[in-house]
């Protein structure tokens, strides 16, 4: 019976990449345009273009929100997906649905109608912004933001301070904490719990905790990184601040 959960379990982790792929909403940014003809608007005047320019560009913004709300909440289900295998990685909406396609199609008519503006000479400098210029805002408030709640300070190095970042969900405090495991600098050396911080550092998105993960598993045996990947279920259990929504 243990044989054949163990065995379970690493087909899990096998298919976990064809289901990170398939499963998870694309970010805005990623979204291309759908071709929208410029016949459509081939009869409008100026007022009614630059009218339903305004009308994507209010609706556009709308959708970006979503969007990247949608996408990030994706991300974050999978990372737990990560720790606590199909339960979790059922539960994803996955893919792309109408709000994208209309996304798209939106990027799709402002080019349209700015083909059409083109044409009939109307002064691009008057026009609503574009899909592209409101998403480069929207990012740039989103990261200003992001930047407000960051507090400055001096990395930690001792131990104590590491652990105390890395359980509010510091993703870099977390890397650090894996590597201090897998080296044995100020902590007994240990592979497990290494690879378990590593685990839920790559799961809040630090790419080096996934380099690390990958290269520390070579070294480890499947026993061994399925007790990690229990040590991380165990883990988040017991505190769920180590994964940042």
């Amino acid at each position: 019976m243990a044989q054949a959960w163990r065995m379970k379990k690493l087909l899990l982790l096998a298919l976990m990449p064809m289901v990170m792929i398939v499963g998870c909403a694309t970010s805005p940014d990623k979204i291309p345009a759908q071709y929208v003809s410029p016949l459509i608007y081939k009869d409008y005047d100026e007022g009614q273009i630059i009218q339903e320019m305004d009308h994507i560009g209010r609706r556009t913004s709308e959708l970006y929100a979503s969007l990247k709300k949608k996408a990030t909440g994706d991300k974050w289900q999978m990372g737990i997906g990560l720790l606590l295998f199909w339960p979790v990685l059922f539960a994803l909406e996955g893919g792309d649905g109408p709000e994208a396609q209309e996304y798209a199609r939106l990027r799709g008519q402002y080019e349209a109608l700015r083909q059409v503006a083109v044409q009939k000479k109307i002064n691009l400098e008057i026009l609503p912004p574009s899909p592209e210029e409101i998403m480069r805002k929207e990012k740039e408030r989103l990261k200003a933001e992001s930047n407000k709640k960051k507090k400055p300070g001096a990395k930690p190095k001792d131990i104590p301070s590491l652990k105390a970042l890395a359980e509010k969900g510091d993703a870099g405090a977390q890397n650090n904490l894996g590597l201090r495991y897998s080296k044995g600098e100020g902590v007994l050396e240990d592979d497990v719990a290494a690879y378990a911080w590593h685990n839920i550092a790559a799961a809040n998105g630090n790419l080096n905790a996934k380099e690390a993960k990958v290269i520390l598993a070579k070294t480890m045996t499947p026993e061994s990184i399925i007790k990690a990947q229990e040590l991380s279920k165990e883990m988040l259990k017991k505190n769920p601040k180590l994964l940042k929504k």
